[in-house]
């Protein structure tokens, strides 16, 4: 692994990690969206109700990058990155899986869940999943998210999709 400074150049993935990309709703509000890599450039991840596994390409639509995530020790160490794997791939196909709600419901709190065990999207101004993984605006909820994020969820490197 290659480093400059903080950042990493290390463009390998492995099965289990949190990733995100940046979208838009109504093509002017941004948000991530998140998922678990699944290997061989595939995500799960939670979409239009359902948990679903797809093509790296299908999961970041336009974005031109992913983050990969890191969280604390006393979160990432309850879960390797191989149970986060199986947790996730355990809820594949599972049309309207606890009922999507993008305060308490969502990307987010699936993905968290799959690798923390705890269901929170700091989007959704840390809210916790009721659902046992987890109406403000999104874009005002990821600022106050910055403030609640209780997973200390932090990216750890960037990649570009043109390396993968």
């Amino acid at each position: 692994m290659i480093t400059q400074g903080d950042k990493m150049t290390n463009n390998e993935l492995k099965r289990g990690s949190v990733i995100r990309a940046e979208g838009t709703m109504m093509g002017t509000i941004p948000f991530y969206h998140y998922g678990i890599y699944a290997g061989e450039k595939t995500v799960i991840y939670y979409r239009d109700g359902q948990i679903r596994q797809e093509s790296i390409k299908k999961f970041v639509e336009d974005s031109s990058t992913i983050d990969v995530m890191d969280f604390k020790s006393k979160y990432k160490n309850k879960y390797t990155l191989g149970m986060s794997f199986e947790r996730a791939s355990r809820h594949v196909g599972i049309a309207g899986y606890e009922g999507y709600d993008v305060l308490s419901n969502n990307c987010e709190h699936f993905a968290l869940w799959c690798r923390t065990g705890k269901a929170v999207s700091s989007q959704a101004c840390g809210y916790e999943s009721a659902h046992g993984y987890a109406n403000s605006l999104p874009s005002i909820a990821r600022l106050i998210g910055f403030f609640t994020n209780n997973v200390g969820m932090k990216k750890s490197r960037s990649i570009s999709m043109r390396d993968l």
